[in-house]
């Protein structure tokens, strides 16, 4: 097994992270959103620093299909997850220009608000940075073009999410979806000089879990309704396509009952877990539990060192090379069980985002006595806690659960 350079446990302190997506609001599809709580959930556990989000233009991924079906990068997804998580994750949106692999872009200028993110993060920050890769690679490859010697001193590792194991062209190779948003842009992220975790969604284009691809498929229902409230009105909110404007006061109260059966009952495809948990220094044994990247369990995925031919349109060829030091395959260790593995350590990390509860013993109270001393408790948090109570529960203890950021 491969342990990764940015392992939070050899470095004793959280992995700064850049996170690289095409979330959408309405959803293209929700697995981003499924994505982008696991990240905040890995950074609640204190496993990762997010340090900023790229989130795709909205007409980067229409250039097959003219007007897009889904909506503009959902800032507002960014924003209940920074409220509920008592963060301050910056976002950014990505550039509307193709890559070109023939323009300078070292001497060209800016090239937009999410490349210059991207380059002025890693000058700034004072040890090097993961990125994360789940939609298109074309501010990657920009940044990339301009800024090799930086990636290079920089960047501890970009986990790509995109592409197939295999490379028979009859079985789909460089046919998946993130490849074909911009193939040169994939292409030019191979050649950035710095450790490429390559994560290929399938192995072969059949949507079916299998050695070399990180795709699996859970029920909603298994994770969805053990969540915090407020975290499942987050999910209801991208899951629905919501119209409603006030997309932060949406968390509050109960989940609609009618939306959580609806949503529970669906099956959601997903891609990125194992990746998020390497990168962040950590692997998953074979029962979903989560553990150091550095433990002697057995993990149900690991990185496989490897060399690789490019062609024009992705990855030409590649083959096994123990002596590889900056390029992997992603391999699920087992197929049976990797599913159901993915599933539980998906669960422990959304379980992380949670309101914070105050509890308040009274011995021998009675019913209105706990009332009366609830009300005061509600009161003063609110007021000079700067904090809002959301439920209690009552009888002889009172659990005042409280917003995250107090």
């Amino acid at each position: 097994t491969v342990v990764p350079p940015c392992c939070s446990q050899d470095m004793g302190h959280p992995v700064p992270v850049i996170h690289h997506t095409d979330l959408y609001h309405p959803h293209n599809d929700p697995d981003d959103h499924w994505d982008l709580a696991t990240l905040y959930g890995l950074m609640t556990r204190g496993n990762i620093d997010l340090k900023g989000i790229v989130i795709d233009h909205p007409l980067n991924a229409a250039k097959e299909s003219n007007e897009p079906t889904w909506g503009d990068p959902a800032l507002c997804a960014v924003g209940q997850l920074n409220h509920l998580c008592g963060s301050a994750v910056p976002v950014v949106v990505g550039s509307s220009n193709p890559f070109d692999p023939d323009t300078d872009y070292a001497s060209s200028g800016s090239a937009g608000s999410g490349v210059d993110f991207l380059l002025q993060t890693l000058e700034e920050s004072l040890e090097p940075i993961a990125i994360t890769v789940t939609g298109s690679c074309r501010d990657i490859a920009i940044a990339g073009k301009a800024a090799p010697d930086l990636f290079q001193e920089k960047c501890r590792g970009i986990y790509l999410n995109a592409g197939t194991g295999t490379t028979d062209q009859s079985k789909g190779a460089n046919q998946e979806w993130n490849v074909l948003l911009e193939p040169e842009a994939y292409r030019a992220v191979f050649e950035i000089p710095c450790p490429i975790y390559w994560v290929p969604c399938f192995e072969a284009m059949d949507f079916r879990v299998a050695t070399y691809g990180s795709y699996w498929t859970f029920n909603q229902r298994e994770i969805l309704p053990a969540l915090s409230q407020p975290l499942q009105n987050y999910f209801l909110y991208a899951l629905s396509r919501s119209e409603d404007p006030k997309w932060l006061r949406y968390l509050d109260g109960k989940p609609d009952p009618d939306l959580m059966k609806q949503f529970s009952a669906q099956r959601r495809n997903m891609w990125c877990t194992a990746g998020f948990l390497h990168m962040a220094g950590l692997i998953c044994d074979m029962e979903g539990m989560i553990h150091f990247a550095d433990s002697s369990v057995e993990s149900v995925f690991s990185f496989e060192p490897i060399s690789m031919t490019l062609g024009s349109g992705g990855v030409k060829d590649w083959r096994s090379d123990p002596q590889s030091t900056d390029r992997f395959i992603f391999k699920v260790r087992d197929v049976e069980r990797y599913p159901c593995a993915m599933t539980a350590a998906l669960k422990t990390v959304l379980s992380e985002i949670a309101p914070s509860e105050v509890k308040v013993r009274i011995e021998d109270a009675t019913g209105p006595l706990v009332s009366r001393t609830f009300a005061i408790l509600k009161d003063r948090i609110e007021h000079r806690c700067s904090a809002r109570v959301i439920e209690s529960a009552s009888d002889a203890e009172i659990v005042l659960t409280i917003d995250a950021d107090l």
